[in-house]
């Protein structure tokens, strides 16, 4: 609501809440006749249900105002310890450029380019950037070229923005910050910005249009159940003024008063000179609902024991077992069921006490609730069953295995965006709901929602392997499954540039030879840009990916002469004659099953040109400019990969690495892991960056990476392994300048397996089962196990060095 007060005739924007009440937003201070002394910059927004935990995020200033032997008490508790070199933090302002163990390190970098771990709870936060707001950019060049490595990298047209004013439109997840400056778009450190003071000059730059804003990635789901979160920080606000009132005296306090203290002797007092007022109410909730909350399960008991009713419920329509699941009381629950509770009453939104108990994650209260006949599959008023919660709460297996596998779980109940419980396990990538419901229920492998799209066709428009792979082997599912378009699983990950999800598919003999509505195979797809809906996906990958999935197609014997709806086929669709005779060639080798194999018969990839018998290794240069069609669409596909964090750099050259008997261990160890955790595409297989020295490049193409040269550069801070990174931004800070100023580094293929967050001690992953001595590891270490951007892998046949880059 837009509001103009009288005083100044300046309109401001308010956001209404519940009940009438409104946001209070301060524009200056001043001395006033009346009033309490408080600090406006503390003010919570109403929202806020944890205001006494402050999370940091990458991106952030922040400043350590400790005295030095409290500074140096605390680091001696971190992971990376003290440091006499850290004594100059105190003070000084730096930047958040990492979190590190699971957040309770920040690495912090400061204006002179040096980085420290520091423990998060010597930090004070004195800014957080926020999407519009106006800063400033550093105008030392030599200084913002240092701090840029790890962080976009630097060319010189980029002294343009130096010292200038703009406007963030986006910080990325890393916290690096995209800043409009005039016309143009950078990509810089968090380092090398300031916020702006002096907002009149602030004013004066142009606002972010709507269309160029690009809001970071959010669950919106996951914000829907916040709500409760907020509900239940109001009743605890108001459990806190109950317990915050004077102690009583004789007839001058009431029974929720004193529920809400704990005091039973009280209690008891009170109901024995008001009995027929058990119930009574003050602000709309009864003491039992009170005690339910607190945990007090005396309080409880005598209250029921005395006929208080158990299902009253408060204005918002919350019962007594509702406030049990609000506070994660189980203990509270059970009195309520023994005396009659309805297990399945609901609140003013449709939600049970097993929604709520869901919410707030605790096991305990799920399972009490389970027992006595709690309604899984009931619908609130937004069509959520708790067992869709659950998978979007991401809830521990525990909660998935009490509510999924109940024999009352209705699997084929839809949410109100139209997926039944398996088909939102798949969208949210929930691999155990998915296994928990495929054991109990295989009949819902291929329902098909409005559009005709089955679970294996939401994995594969998702690239979420693991759980296609257990849709075919443990659900058996139809892999030729089609859509409303007649679109099957494998044309949906082609036409998304999906080749893992390709390769399960094809392993597991998919039909690859078949036509959608229009007649295109995944062949036909191949060479088409298409979109899917966004009810099935997520997020879109990069579709520059062409190379890898027509040489897969052919390799499973894609047919190139099929014709499509206008008489086309793949052939004619593809315009380079260059490509075409590959296609051709590659084509008859399928058919006659020749395809060049290492001596321990693992296939060499059709696309490396042939090598000389005796010669270990080979760089292939790929061509970027159309000299040849495969190599440059080969070309772009890495470019972009590095572009996409790395986008300021100069590409002067990428070559491929072809060495035979590296590329053999590597599919091999890849062979071991996929049957080690579920089959085809389970090896967790990804493509990630390797920064390096020049020295080190030809040894790396002969050799391979070697994990006992780490911690030469890059320290050993997730253990004394190779590191790699998802982003190539990241990789630059560990490539180093040769004579002539370029750089290099390697984008690489590997097999992360199960990760583990990382310790500094570590010479190998750490054992699945610590309690057990003969336990399996995991497969390598990460500096955050729910968001990993670094890994560090241990046995050199988990990565292949596929491409090596070279840029400034």
């Amino acid at each position: 609501v837009s509001v103009v007060w009288k005083s100044d005739n300046t309109p401001k924007t308010y956001r209404v809440g519940g009940e009438g009440c409104v946001d209070v937003i301060y524009t200056r201070v001043k001395g006033t006749a009346s009033g309490r002394v408080y600090y406006p910059d503390h003010l919570p927004v109403v929202d806020v249900v944890n205001p006494g935990q402050i999370l940091f995020k990458p991106g952030d200033k922040v400043r350590v105002n400790l005295a030095l032997d409290n500074f140096k008490r605390l680091q001696e508790d971190n992971a990376d310890g003290w440091k006499d070199s850290m004594k100059e933090c105190i003070g000084e302002l730096g930047t958040i450029v990492q979190m590190l163990f699971q957040g309770k390190s920040c690495r912090v970098q400061y204006m002179n380019g040096k980085i420290e771990n520091i423990n998060r709870a010597a930090l004070t936060r004195v800014h957080t950037f926020t999407q519009g707001e106006a800063v400033t950019i550093l105008s030392d060049s030599t200084k913002v070229k240092e701090l840029q490595d790890g962080h976009g990298g630097w060319n010189d047209d980029m002294k343009t923005a130096l010292g200038k004013n703009g406007r963030i439109v986006r910080i990325d997840q890393d916290g690096d910050i995209r800043i409009k400056v005039e016309d143009k778009t950078w990509i810089f450190s968090p380092v090398c910005i300031n916020p702006m003071d002096n907002q009149a000059v602030a004013k004066e730059i142009p606002a972010i249009p709507p269309a160029e804003c690009v809001d970071s990635d959010v669950d919106s789901d996951v914000a829907d159940t916040q709500s409760n979160d907020v509900a239940e920080a109001i009743a605890q606000l108001y459990v806190d003024m109950l317990r915050g009132m004077p102690g009583h005296s004789e007839g001058a306090v009431s029974i929720v008063q004193a529920a809400g203290q704990g005091d039973l002797q009280a209690v008891k007092d009170w109901v024995k000179n008001n009995p027929d007022k058990i119930d009574q109410k003050i602000e709309g909730k009864t003491a039992l609902q009170i005690a339910c909350y607190e945990g007090y399960v005396d309080i409880v008991r005598f209250l029921l024991q005395n006929k208080a009713n158990p299902d009253l419920k408060d204005s918002e329509e919350d019962s007594p077992l509702h406030y049990s699941a609000f506070g994660m009381e189980h203990q509270t629950m059970v009195e309520l069921l023994k005396a009659g509770a309805n297990a399945n009453i609901v609140n003013k939104g449709k939600q049970t006490p097993l929604h709520i108990a869901v919410g707030k994650k605790s096991p305990e209260c799920v399972k009490v609730l389970m027992r006595h006949k709690a309604d899984p599959s009931f619908k609130d008023s937004d069509g959520d069953t708790p067992m869709h919660d659950a998978i979007t709460q991401q809830c521990s297996f525990e909660i998935i295995e009490a509510v999924l596998g109940s024999p009352k779980a209705r699997h084929e109940e839809n949410n109100s965006k139209g997926f039944n419980v398996l088909q939102w396990a798949v969208m949210k990538n929930a691999g155990p709901a998915v296994n928990v419901i495929i054991e109990k229920n295989k009949s819902v492998v291929n329902e098909q929602m409005s559009e005709g799209f089955t679970a294996l066709h939401i994995a594969a428009a998702n690239d979420h392997v693991e759980i296609a792979s257990a849709l075919i082997r443990k659900g058996e599912c139809n892999i030729n499954a089609t859509d409303k378009d007649k679109r099957t699983p494998l044309i949906i990950c082609v036409s998304q540039g999906h080749t893992r999800i390709m390769e399960v598919l094809i392993a597991a003999c998919c039909e690859v030879n078949a036509q959608d509505n229009s007649g295109n195979t995944a062949l036909h797809v191949a060479q088409m840009k298409k979109s899917l809906p966004g009810l099935i996906q997520m997020k879109q990958e990069d579709k520059n990916v062409g190379t890898k999935i027509i040489c897969a197609l052919l390799e499973a014997k894609a047919d190139l002469y099929i014709k499509n709806e206008e008489g086309r086929t793949p052939l004619d669709l593809m315009e380079d004659e260059t490509i075409k005779h590959f296609m051709i060639m590659l084509s008859e080798k399928a058919k006659a099953a020749k395809f060049q194999t290492t001596q321990r018969g693992v296939m060499i990839p059709s696309d490396w040109v042939k090598m000389d018998r005796g010669e270990q290794y080979k760089r292939v240069l790929l061509s970027s400019d159309g000299g040849n069609g495969m190599m440059e669409k080969e070309y772009q596909m890495v470019a972009e990969k590095f572009k996409k964090t790395l986008g300021q750099a100069k590409i002067l050259q990428i070559e491929r690495v072809q060495n035979p008997y590296y590329w053999e261990c590597y599919q091999l160890k890849k062979l071991r892991l996929e049957q080690q955790y579920g089959g085809s595409g389970c090896s967790n297989e990804k493509e990630l960056f390797h920064g390096t020295l020049p020295t080190y490049v030809d040894v790396i193409c002969k050799d391979n990476l070697d994990f006992r040269l780490a911690g030469e550069r890059v320290g050993t801070l997730f253990g004394k392994g190779t590191y790699f990174a998802i982003d190539a931004k990241y990789s630059d800070l560990y490539s180093q300048v040769d004579k002539e100023k370029n750089k290099f580094m390697f984008l690489v293929k590997v097999l992360c397996g199960k990760c583990a967050l990382g310790d500094t001690k570590y010479s190998r992953p750490p054992p699945v089962d610590p309690k057990n001595p003969t336990s399996e590891l995991y497969d390598c270490c990460v500096d955050n196990v729910d968001n990993p951007r670094v890994f560090c892998v241990f046995d050199r046949n988990q990565y292949y060095p596929q491409y090596l880059i070279k840029y400034k």
